[in-house]
């Protein structure tokens, strides 16, 4: 077992409970004892939007401050809405019942449409309005169309 030193001990001490732009440090992430160099150190913090993430030393401290949130900051800043869905928000006729993966940067949604259909929704599809239904709505769609067509 690696074992750490005072000035470590103080450091992370410091930087416990410290708010860094829209970080929070929460704790020192042990696996980061193994870096060879001070600045790749890792805290695992939290941003004021909710995400949790390890985040470099280097990057907290550093005079430029290289971090300062988890890319929700930024997102703001460019007048974008951020999408944080949360259980039983509708988009189209789909409900999300809960987030299930987070796949190629996407994240994916296990949502249930209006007719009782269950489904992995990616987020996108569901914000731009790319997929609103399991493809119930198009059916009755071209139902409707054929009814008034044929009489």
């Amino acid at each position: 077992m690696i074992e750490m030193n005072q000035e470590l001990r103080d450091e992370i001490q410091s930087m416990v409970g410290t708010k860094i732009g829209r970080w929070t440090v929460d704790s020192f992430c042990s696996e980061s004892l193994l870096a060879d160099y001070k600045k790749n150190r890792r805290y695992n913090c939290i941003c004021d939007c909710g995400v949790r993430r390890a985040v470099r030393y280097y990057d907290l401290v550093s005079r430029t401050k290289k971090t300062q949130s988890c890319g929700c900051l930024s997102i703001e800043k460019r007048g974008k809405k951020i999408h944080r869905p949360l259980k039983g928000d509708k988009y189209g006729n789909w409900t999300i019942i809960e987030e299930v993966e987070k796949k190629d940067g996407c994240r994916i949604f296990k949502s249930q449409c209006a007719c009782g259909y269950i489904a992995r929704v990616r987020l996108p599809s569901l914000v731009k309005g790319d997929s609103k239904s399991c493809g119930c709505l198009r059916k009755s769609y071209l139902n409707k169309i054929k009814e008034t067509t044929n009489g």
